[in-house]
């Protein structure tokens, strides 16, 4: 071992480096640590917890914080020997002498205070012997005293407590313990103990047991020892005066020869601070700081005899036996890398970066001055080796420019290799690397480079394949792309520098169909120039048979054009026209041939009909331009018109078929677009008479006007035959399109057609014109005729004598008996039997039928006279907008008409002149009905109008009631009519007979039948005639009201004041209303008066 030790001795004398890289201050504490303890002499110290602690020979304790403040309070009654402080705890140690012998004692640094210093929370005395080393762990579970002659006092569990502790006596040799120190491991903790005899180990595994293991023995006595902690934890220092040597718990570490007598071993950071006498100058003492790491010396200096060194609050302090705090203060990392790189010693600057944990960018700039400085003393390999770890940080051109010189283009090599190896190589790199290759002529380094395929992913393959290709090396650029598949290097390599076209048509064949297509789209050209029958075979089988199979997108990639050709044996032809092609319009440039791209597109719409416009735009304008030659082209072109009209543009192909002069799928894209006229006008100015006539026979059921078109064209053709004249005027006539006198203005033009040529025509306008007038003109006649026995009617049942001769009931059938009723229509019938069919008396059963017929037909009328927008509309689409106004002003719908009803109090009108206010009766109004009183003066001369007037008085007795009612409901329908317009007055007319009041029973009549004698059969219906709406709409309607035949002015007993409707007798109504007896009321049993509004 001795030998071993003076090798290393020697070895590390010549290998010591010595750098400046600290500076020692002297006064940072202001000479507070002298004054605290004055005369005293320093005996231990300690630090942590941002505490400095220095005990003195008098028995007191100082504590500095980081601004040298103090606080001192006494320990022990003699000198404090030494002390440790637990940092988890915060709990400080002592050892000192008392009056009964030496002690320890805990104090309890978190409750310091300067009045009372700190709390002692225990006292034990210890050996008799003298205290030589102490050490106490972080967390405070293990506390060892060393004595002299190798013994040790190990304590167990909480220090802090007077019955956890747990004393064992070890021995760790014969001679005095120079240091005891704890370490921290997992599961277990180590005490290393350093005595004039050896260094031993204490594994403490469990309670009241350790396991010790004899690191080394020693022959020479021991100076100081240290434990780092921190970087590196776990290195027991021992100092002797030939070396430092270094323990683990393994065994032995390295040696650091360093000749001289230490006096104190302490770790700082990952540096060794060794104080040791100065053999030079007697009593004086040199301070060493070594870098164990890079295994140089930072810092050398002369120093005082010193006490102690204290690292915290994150430096390091020197305590010199004068009571003086020196501070070791580290330089920058930038300044000591300054240093280096002065001394040019990057490889020392690297390594000290690396311990400092220098960012990446940062070492990159080391590497770089590395590089520089190897590459100034014309090192290129070692140059190259450096700038290679700067990939990634330094650009690659600065590297790249200095070796493009032709004598360092294999360093250049090295150094493009290198980026290439790191994957950061871009398409530059990749291009000038392969250009070394081929400058060097290393055809089987170049080789191995593009077939390796772990270095596929570092270099640019396109661009691999590109420099390939420039320096004819066709076969590697081919397998290269090959290799990586791409399909567009490797079919321009087939068809540019190998020309061959099948190869590559192959190659397309087995991608799969998408790049299959991406590709024929853009080497179609050069195979369609070479190979046009399999090209094509090609692209019918991608538009036709890929679509199918495109939608599976998880075997899309696998499919392979091949596969689909070698199903297409299996599967026929059926299948073919079900799959859906791609994009075939994207292939149309590829053709040259107009016979090859015709057929590549029939094939296209025979087996994938739902193609897009552009394919049928293209075969049809490629149709038009062999049309000419061939009647087999026409064909098809015309049946590619019709049966596909959706799938082509109409525009664009009517703009082609013109151009081509094809006026046959002109004139049919002029039909499907209904643009009849400019048929009409192409056979005009082509003069094709019989198309033309065959034209307007065939379209002019949608669009009359044609045939006024072709007349209006003929009509300046001086060529056109005169019989076309007589079969356009002949269909004119009949559809009644113009009128003859329309005809002959749009006829009669300058160098228009003879009077010869449509002499036929107006013959037979005049001909037509005269019957109709002969027709006219005895329907005329028969009009006034019945009108004269119509009038004749009317004016005898006004003036004349009405003879009733009916002896039987129309209803029964049975001889009348009275009481009996009699219509001025010639019925009669027993008022009983009246009653079992109506509700009223006043109208006839037979006759109602027809008369309300014939009224809604008037209504009907009157409606009509406000539905403008239905006149216009007839008014539009009739060919005679004169005759439609003629039949408005003979149905007299431009009239305004008076309708009223007799025997209904609410008086209903449909439109009444204002200044008309007396009453009138209808034409068809039926004469009321009379009772039958027995007397003899309802016969003979006068004897009806006897009983008109007897009914007036009966009547007028029921009505003296409700005339005040009357009046007010007649007024309020008064204002109502004026608010109104006239659609609103037609519903408010049916709203007023709908709503009606109760008919007043007779008192001449029976009971009302019950609700089943409604069921019984109708006499009546038997002799009704209906007569409809029409028929009675066309009846002309007078102007005025029919005069009242009872209305005479000679009539002795008429009252006119009692006439509500009377101006001047309503003032006298009032006055004699009182004198006349009330008629009798059948509900007055039922009627309250004070329930009645309208009473005063």
């Amino acid at each position: 071992m001795r030998i071993q030790c003076l090798a290393l001795e020697v070895g590390f004398q010549r290998e010591w480096r010595k750098f400046n890289f600290f500076d020692l201050r002297q006064g940072v504490d202001k000479d507070k640590v002298s004054e605290a303890l004055q005369g005293a002499t320093i005996t231990a110290t300690a630090n942590g917890n941002t505490l400095i602690v220095i005990c003195d020979s008098n028995g007191y304790i100082h504590t500095f914080s980081r601004t040298w403040s103090v606080i001192s309070f006494r320990g022990h009654e003699g000198s404090i020997l030494l002390c440790d402080i637990s940092k988890q705890n915060n709990l400080l140690v002592t050892v000192g002498e008392d009056i009964n012998g030496p002690s320890y004692k805990v104090w309890n640094l978190s409750k310091l205070s300067a009045a009372n210093g700190a709390q002692c929370l225990r006292t034990v005395r210890t050996m008799v012997s003298v205290p030589t080393a102490l050490a106490v762990s972080e967390g405070g579970q293990f506390m060892a005293i060393g004595f002299a002659q190798g013994n040790i006092s190990l304590y167990r569990g909480d220090i802090s407590r007077d019955r956890s502790k747990t004393l064992k006596q070890l021995t760790a040799g014969t001679s005095d313990i120079v240091g005891i120190a704890f370490k921290h491991c997992h599961k277990h903790t180590q005490m290393f103990v350093c005595s004039n005899s050896g260094v031993y180990l204490y594994n403490l595994q469990s309670r009241d047991k350790e396991v010790r293991v004899i690191l080394a023995t020693m022959k020479k006595p021991v100076c100081c020892c240290a434990l780092q902690t921190g970087h590196n934890e776990g290195h027991f220092m021992v100092g002797l005066d030939d070396a430092v040597y270094c323990y683990t718990s393994d065994g032995r570490g390295p040696c650091y020869a360093l000749e001289g007598s230490k006096t104190l071993l302490h770790w700082y950071r990952s540096h060794l601070l060794v104080v040791m006498r100065n053999p030079r100058s007697p009593g004086g003492f040199n301070l060493t700081v070594i870098d164990i790491q890079n295994k140089f010396i930072v810092f050398t200096t002369p120093i005082e005899e010193v006490s102690a060194i204290l690292t915290e609050f994150g430096t390091c302090y020197i305590l010199t036996n004068n009571k003086q705090i020196l501070h070791l203060d580290e330089k920058d990392l930038q300044s000591k890398l300054n240093v280096l790189f002065k001394k040019n010693l990057y490889d020392i600057a690297v390594r000290i970066a690396k311990c400092n944990q220098y960012d990446a960018e940062g070492l990159a700039g080391i590497f770089k001055q590395y590089g520089d400085h190897l590459y100034s003393k014309g090192d290129f390999a070692g140059a190259v080796e450096q700038y290679a770890k700067t990939i990634g940080y330094l650009e690659p051109s600065y590297v790249i420019q200095r070796f493009l010189d032709a004598r360092h283009i294999h360093f250049l090599t090295d150094y493009l290799q290198t980026i290439h190896a790191q994957g950061r190589a871009t398409a530059d790199h990749t291009t000038l690397l392969l250009n070394c290759f081929t400058r060097l002529d290393r055809t089987t380094q170049l080789k191995e480079f593009l077939k390796n395929d772990q270095k596929s992913n570092l270099f640019d393959i396109d661009v691999a394949i590109k420099v390939c290709r420039d320096a004819s090396y066709v076969e590697e650029a081919l397998q290269l792309a090959k290799a990586h598949r791409k399909h567009d290097a490797c079919l321009s390599i087939l068809t540019e520098d190998m020309g061959q076209h099948e190869e590559a048509l192959s190659y397309i064949e087995s991608l799969s169909c998408a790049e299959a297509e991406r590709s024929i789209k853009r080497y179609g050209s050069v195979l369609m120039a070479h190979c046009p029958t399999r090209t094509i075979s090609l692209l019918k089988k991608l538009c036709t048979e890929y679509a199918s199979n495109r939608n599976s997108t998880q075997a899309r990639d696998a499919l392979t054009v091949a596969d689909i050709m070698s199903d297409l044996n299996l599967h026929g032809s059926d299948e073919q026209g079900q799959a859906s092609g791609g994009n075939p319009e994207e292939f149309i440039h590829l053709f040259d041939d107009t016979e090859l791209l015709i057929d590549f597109l029939e094939h296209l719409v025979q087996f994938v009909p739902s193609s897009s416009q552009c394919v049928y735009s293209t075969l049809i304008e490629h149709y038009l331009y062999k049309w000419k030659e061939s009647p087999a082209v026409e064909e098809k072109l015309l049946d590619l018109l019709k049966y596909n009209t959706n799938r082509y543009d109409k525009n664009h192909a009517l703009a082609q078929c013109r151009v081509h002069e094809f006026w046959a799928g002109v004139m049919y894209l002029y039909e499907e677009d209904k643009l009849y006229h400019l048929i009409i006008r192409h056979y005009l100015r082509h003069r094709q008479y019989e198309n033309l006539v065959a034209s307007c026979r065939k379209l002019a059921h949608n669009n009359a006007s044609l045939w006024l078109l072709a007349l209006n064209g003929l009509k300046n053709d001086a060529q056109a035959p005169p019989h076309l004249f007589n079969q356009v005027l002949q269909v004119i006539s009949q559809k009644r399109l113009q009128a003859p006198l329309q005809v002959l203005d749009c006829l009669a033009v300058e160098n228009g057609p003879t009077f010869l040529s449509v002499k036929e025509y107006f013959m037979q306008v005049f001909q037509k014109e005269q019957d109709t007038i002969r027709s006219e003109e005895e329907m005329a006649r028969t009009y006034r005729e019945e009108s004269i026995a119509i009038k004749r009617h009317i004016k005898h049942l006004q003036e004349g004598n009405v003879e009733f001769q009916n002896t039987t009931c129309d209803a029964c059938k049975q001889p009348l008996s009275m009481p009996a009723l009699f219509f001025l229509c010639k019925h009669s019938y027993h008022q009983d039997c009246i009653r079992s069919y109506t509700d009223t008396e006043r109208d006839c059963p037979v006759c109602n039928k027809n008369n309300m017929q014939m009224i809604e037909a008037l209504r009907a009328q009157s409606e009509a006279r406000d539905q403008h927008e239905m006149f216009h509309d007839l008014l539009d689409r009739s060919p005679e907008p004169f005759s439609v106004v003629a039949e408005y002003f003979g149905r007299g719908l431009f009239n305004k008409l008076l309708i009223v009803e007799e025997g209904d109090p609410h008086m209903e009108i449909s439109e009444q002149p204002k200044q008309q206010a007396e009453k009138a009766k209808p034409t068809s109004a039926l004469a009321p009905s009379v009772p039958y009183t027995g007397t003899n003066t309802s016969y003979g001369a006068g004897a009806e109008a006897r009983l008109r007037q007897e009914e007036g008085r009966s009547g007028q007795m029921r009505i003296e009631a409700q005339e005040s009612e009357m009046r007010l409901r007649l007024a309020e329908q008064e204002r109502i009519r004026q608010r109104q317009q006239a659609a609103t007055i037609v519903q408010q007319q049916m709203k007023l007979r709908d709503d009606r009041s109760p008919k007043m029973q007779s008192p001449y009549g029976s009971p009302k039948p019950a609700a089943d004698s409604s069921k019984q059969l109708n006499p009546f219906e038997k002799s009704t005639k209906l007569v409809s709406a029409k028929d009675i709409a066309k009846i002309p309607i007078a102007s005025t009201a029919a005069r009242n035949p009872f209305d005479e002015d000679e009539a002795p007993d008429y009252d006119n004041t009692k006439n509500p409707f009377d101006e001047g007798g309503v003032a006298s109504q009032a006055k004699t209303q009182s004198e006349r007896p009330a008629a009798k009321n059948p509900f007055e049993e039922e009627y309250d008066s004070k329930l009645d509004p309208f009473a005063e």
